[in-house]
């Protein structure tokens, strides 16, 4: 199995917590869980993983850890701790651990010998939640800003002009580059090297829509609120709702992919193979759009996948602004669709979840 990897994540083995611990390792998760700073504290059968936003709680939880003898990692095959970033990864080698970055966009965790990666992840928790954290970085600020005093050890110290504080991180930069087109974008120089990622950097700077680019996953993501749903099926779709439109090359040079994931979470694997095959003959409103649905039965997450065909002469940019546009209807569609598909069945089959 994996757990979710959000924000800053204590991970550990479960059965070294579970011995080593006074109280086990369920006492060591309420322990977590018991903290206002804590986002989350989890388990599978083979690792723990408890999230914050506030260094200083996972550093207090190191500590408990720590006292109890756990080694935390540094190299070593047998450290049995470490601390995750949600975009960096593991802070420190991790040999027994494998942390990877869903092509939904989350991260997750699982024990490297492990073969199942069947999600774990906090009750009410959706992909839209994960996609809402943004993590900053100063360097983004610009050097009128910031001023880096060098490193050393993988790690590099920064002056912030405006305070005057010097902050201590990695020199190891994020994957993933949030851009502001109303404020200078952060330069990526992934961004030129492919076509489509390269066209789609130019047109939404120039309309001025946020985006993501993914360096890992080599692509660029849109995060459409969810704006143009009729009233009709206003009740269907909350306010927090948002897709995640992902734009990249396809396997046919003349063509760009538009990935659709959307913002539910299918808790049951039967349910998540059954929604497959039933999502394709979904009314998307364009006869002419093809697309297939993509399901994960280990997450339990779901996407639509659709391509757009390059005509003679067309520029790239223009692919892609058709894409996004068919893209981001295809997924409101598919937003209402599900949701009023799971509760005509949770109506008719009482106390079966759906999402």
């Amino acid at each position: 199995m994996s757990v979710l990897i959000e924000a800053l994540t204590l991970v550990a083995r479960r059965i070294n917590v579970e011995m080593a611990h006074s109280g086990g390792a369920d006492d060591f998760l309420r322990l977590a869980a018991a903290r206002d700073d804590v986002r989350y504290a989890i388990a599978d059968d083979q690792l723990i993983a408890v999230s914050s936003f506030e260094p200083v709680a996972i550093q207090y939880l190191s500590e408990v850890l720590g006292e109890a003898n756990l080694l935390f990692s540094n190299g070593d095959a047998s450290a049995e701790a470490v601390v995750v970033d949600m975009e960096l990864g593991p802070l420190e080698s991790s040999p027994w651990l494998t942390v990877s970055r869903h092509a939904h966009c989350f991260t997750t965790a699982t024990l490297a010998a492990e073969q199942s990666h069947r999600l774990v992840a906090p009750p009410s928790w959706t992909p839209a939640q994960g996609w809402r954290l943004v993590r900053e970085d100063l360097r983004d600020d610009g050097e009128r800003n910031v001023r880096s005093l060098g490193g050393e050890n993988g790690r590099e110290y920064l002056l912030d002009y405006r305070t005057g504080l010097v902050h201590a991180g990695f020199e190891t930069r994020s994957p993933v580059h949030h851009v502001e087109p109303d404020t200078d974008p952060t330069v990526v120089p992934m961004a030129r090297s492919a076509e489509v990622v390269a066209a789609a950097f130019r047109l939404l700077t120039r309309i001025g829509i946020p985006f993501i680019v993914d360096v890992e996953h080599r692509c660029v993501v849109v995060p459409f609120a969810l704006d143009d749903v009729d009233d009709e099926n206003r009740d269907d779709v909350t306010p927090d709702d948002r897709l995640r439109v992902m734009l990249r090359a396809s396997s046919t040079p003349e063509s760009v992919t538009a990935v659709v994931v959307l913002p539910f979470f299918l808790h049951e694997k039967k349910n998540a193979v059954r929604w497959a095959g039933s999502v394709e003959m979904m009314e998307t409103g364009w006869p002419a759009i093809e697309f297939v649905a993509e399901v994960d039965e280990d997450t339990g997450t779901m996407a639509l996948v659709t391509s757009v065909a390059r005509q003679d002469g067309q520029c790239v940019e223009d692919v892609v602004e058709r894409a996004l546009t068919r893209a981001s209807g295809l997924g409101t569609r598919g937003v209402v669709w599900t949701r009023q598909t799971t509760l005509r069945e949770r109506s008719s089959r009482k106390g079966d979840l759906y999402w």
